[in-house]
């Protein structure tokens, strides 16, 4: 999803979205409590004073090059949303299919813990963060 549409889609309900800005490097990001995403502040043509400031930017510290994550074939629909299984190297974790198909053709990446990082397939910079979803298998 190019800015423009992620802007699109923070206007059709911003009482959902928070902000921070990074004064360092002119990004501004947007956070939906699920998921993070940065957008260049020259990009940016949303009215910032209407969304709630939140503190944001620590998720975007780059601790280094985590293992890849891939899809597996493993969903689960729940009212509402449908969750994706990614794993990788010994780690697994569930995260909205619905951020997945915005970064499929990116890099994901997850160490354990509580979010899965999105790095630019070219330039290899975190461009997102994805908060892990707890889901129970069992019926």
């Amino acid at each position: 999803m190019d800015v423009m549409k992620f802007q699109a889609e923070i206007v059709k309900n911003p009482a959902l979205w928070k902000w921070d800005y990074d004064k360092e490097e002119e990004i501004v990001y947007f956070s939906d409590s699920a998921m993070i995403r940065q957008i260049p502040v020259r990009e940016c043509l949303l009215d910032l004073s209407k969304f709630e400031q939140t503190d944001c930017i620590k998720w975007f510290q780059d601790e280094g090059d985590w293992p890849e994550v891939k899809p597996t074939k493993l969903r689960l629909k729940e009212t509402g949303y449908t969750a994706i299984q990614l794993e990788g190297e010994g780690y697994k974790c569930w995260i909205n299919e619905g951020y997945y198909k915005i970064f499929k053709k990116y890099q994901l990446e997850y160490k354990g813990g509580d979010y899965v990082k999105v790095r630019h397939p070219s330039t290899l910079e975190i461009v997102a963060v994805i908060g892990k979803m707890k889901v129970s298998t069992t019926v």
